[in-house]
């Protein structure tokens, strides 16, 4: 008898042994799992990520070749927000052709279009001014620009006569 208790109590020890070592194998498993959807998730985002680099790449190529304008673009936009608003559209470009003109005798770099439509324009800005009922013609969006960045009240013409 004692020694079949013994034999019992030995299985009853192997038995209690293979269930904590199969909830083991179970816990691993479930962690094998959500590491290989971990992994697989990091894998993902590193290709994402991956794209990201290229966009990113560009945009600093981008404004690295802008910087070089930047002096005469923001003279140029200065001087438009500070002095031409109250002219026509037609005396405006006039003016802004006379700047380049002096710029490039002077060896400042400018962008190709320098004028505050073409250097301080948020184009969701513009649109958001158009859908409120701004016309979208240049010039009103040239004396939106300038209205906005202006430090004073500017002096403006109406292009709409209204």
């Amino acid at each position: 008898k004692e020694r079949l208790r013994a034999v019992e109590e030995k299985l009853d020890g192997l038995e209690q042994n293979k269930r904590k070592a199969e909830e083991e194998m179970e816990e691993l498993e479930a962690k094998v799992k959500t590491t290989e959807l971990k992994l697989k998730r990091a894998g993902m985002l590193i290709d994402g990520l991956a794209g990201e680099k290229k966009n990113w790449l560009s945009t600093v190529a981008r404004l690295t070749e802008k910087e070089k304008y930047l002096v005469g673009d923001i003279l140029c936009s200065a001087g438009q927000i500070s002095y031409v608003g109250a002219f026509t559209s037609k005396y405006r470009n006039l003016l802004m052709q006379q700047w380049r003109t002096k710029l490039q005798a002077l060896g400042v770099l400018h962008s190709e279009h320098v004028s505050v439509y073409h250097i301080l324009q948020d184009p969701i800005e513009t649109r958001n001014w158009t859908v409120d009922g701004l016309p979208s013609d240049q010039l009103s969006i040239e004396n939106a620009l300038i209205l906005k960045y202006s430090s004073r009240w500017p002096l403006m013409i109406d292009p709409q006569q209204q």
